[in-house]
């Protein structure tokens, strides 16, 4: 009995048995700059069939970070207002 390993794109879900042009990301951490502040960082393999998807992979997940970013900046923001009505 053979076994045959298929690999499939985290982006497209593209799948195929050959993945030698393939990408394998195993890790990646995006900051921001000046601060040192993580905005996005990922220590799992990814397999990614082109450089297209592994654009649009790590495009996605900056804007779901800043997205986050932002809530909890605009969260903060209201706490600050609500402590200094309360003094």
């Amino acid at each position: 009995m053979s076994i045959r390993t298929v690999k499939v794109c985290e982006e497209c879900g593209k799948q195929t048995t050959n993945g030698d042009s393939w990408l394998v990301m195993s890790s990646i951490e995006i900051r921001y700059a000046g601060s040192n502040k993580e905005l996005f960082c990922s220590n799992i393999d990814l397999d990614l069939c082109s450089p297209g998807c592994l654009l649009r992979y790590i495009s996605r997940n900056l804007e779901h970070a800043q997205s986050r970013n932002i809530a909890d900046r605009d969260a903060a923001d209201i706490r600050k207002l609500a402590a200094g009505r309360a003094a």
